[in-house]
């Protein structure tokens, strides 16, 4: 895996922090104890992650800009939160990496 699919598996890993309680969709992989997919260790990483590359414009806490639902001027938005106060819980990884990534 390299370097920036790792940065987008993590940081989606943190906006799943606070986001829902979706059952594994792969039996094998280790689950915190919460029912979600992700181990310890990877949270872990992520949080070093999401501090390096993420944090300058999603906030030290996730809590991303006051104005996330107003459309910049060239069509994009500002960072929304990644604590669950957003909706990026409901969207496909696809669409999340794509969004990231770009």
């Amino acid at each position: 895996m390299n370097k920036n699919s790792l940065i987008i598996v993590f940081c989606f890993l943190l906006s799943l922090v606070s986001g829902c309680e979706n059952e594994s969709k792969n039996k094998n992989i280790e689950t915190t104890g919460t029912g979600r997919w992700y181990t310890p260790s990877q949270v872990a990483a992520g949080k070093e992650v999401f501090a390096q590359h993420c944090a300058q414009c999603h906030g030290e806490n996730g809590q991303g800009t006051s104005d996330w639902r107003t459309a910049l001027p060239d069509g994009s938005y500002p960072p929304p939160p990644l604590n669950g106060t957003a909706h990026a819980w409901h969207h496909p990884l696809s669409a999340l990496k794509r969004t990231i990534y770009h």
